[in-house]
């Protein structure tokens, strides 16, 4: 947004000074919101089903970041069918948003939380390979929901952060710590190597899937390009605003 800041001045000055400068002006100000900020457009979701007939919140809570009367407040404005919950701190904690919603269905693993307004028939868990831990750590949730349309599959999933392998490399003083960069080409593989195998997890279940979650990475991602590109981008497809 801070490119197009200077808008604010510069296109009542160019009305009142330079009518044809307005061009150049407009011109950069569509770069800086299409290129830059990501704005979308769902056309190609024009003239097709409706738009709202299965709506799918996903939310990382980051712990006890979101208390459970402001969640609660969320659903009753959005009201969604499925909900996709990462880095949660447990139902229990959430009492607020619990006690407003036990109609809801709900699968609680680890830090990841699925519930949906349908009956769940099947939960799968993934764990992550890698780097190899003691107990290894749950990036994904798998859960078959039956839907008055029909069975879907449901996968919440929090993929690995590039901030470790970004943090290995980056100095207070120096700014760039080269020594570090073998370990971050090793957290980068990592990332790529989880990514490809819960792709590979995925394929095994035959229903119609949506994949909400904390990807942590945006769409222009050679992982997401490479692995998650296959599925359609319900932002891309719906959404309308700033994706970026």
């Amino acid at each position: 947004w801070i490119y197009l800041a200077p808008l604010a001045l510069l296109l009542p000055a160019a009305l009142f000074f330079q009518v044809r400068l307005l061009v150049p002006l407009s011109l950069g100000g569509c770069i800086a919101l299409f290129a830059l900020m990501g704005f979308n457009v769902p056309w190609r979701s024009w003239g097709g089903a409706d738009a709202h007939d299965l709506r799918v919140l996903s939310f990382n809570i980051e712990r006890f970041s979101v208390p459970g009367e402001d969640f609660s407040a969320l659903l009753t404005h959005h009201q969604p069918d499925l909900i996709a919950v990462q880095e949660c701190a447990g139902v229990g904690w959430w009492t607020a948003w619990w006690d407003g919603h036990r109609d809801w269905h709900t699968v609680h693993h680890g830090e990841m939380l699925v519930a949906s307004k349908y009956p769940i028939k099947q939960v799968d868990v993934s764990y992550s390979k890698l780097p190899q831990k003691r107990s290894p750590i749950k990036n994904a949730i798998y859960c078959v929901v039956a839907t008055p349309r029909g069975d879907i599959g449901f996968c919440n999933l929090h993929l690995d952060t590039p901030r470790r392998a970004l943090n290995a490399v980056l100095d207070r003083e120096k700014i760039l710590d080269l020594d570090n960069a073998d370990y971050a080409d090793f957290r980068i593989e990592c990332r790529r190597l989880e990514s490809r195998d819960l792709l590979e997890w995925l394929s095994q279940f035959p229903e119609p899937k949506i994949i909400a979650g904390d990807f942590n990475m945006t769409s222009d991602s050679r992982i997401y390009r490479s692995d998650w590109n296959q599925f359609r981008d319900a932002f891309v497809w719906a959404g309308w605003g700033t994706g970026y």
